[in-house]
């Protein structure tokens, strides 16, 4: 997996503004960048690029999805 994470790091810092939270795109671009002899390697590399783009966007939001959830007063039983 270092090895794996290592590549997507690379081509991450090497090449920033070329992918995306895209797979296909992602795996076509780093096809154009890269030469992988396996094929499995190359889309264990684009898998770990979609998904790093994936968290970076999902961090960007705001998370204003969780509202607040406000205690409810409760009335006491009035005395008899």
């Amino acid at each position: 997996m270092d090895r794996v994470r290592r590549l997507a790091m690379q081509m991450i810092n090497g090449y920033p503004t070329k992918f995306s939270v895209d797979y296909e795109a992602n795996k076509k671009v780093l096809s154009d960048l890269a030469i992988f002899r396996v094929k499995g390697l190359r889309n264990e590399v684009v898998g770990y690029i979609t998904r790093y783009y994936k968290m970076r966007e999902a961090e960007a939001q705001p998370q204003d999805e969780e509202e607040p959830q406000v205690a409810e007063e409760t009335e006491a039983p009035a005395p008899s």
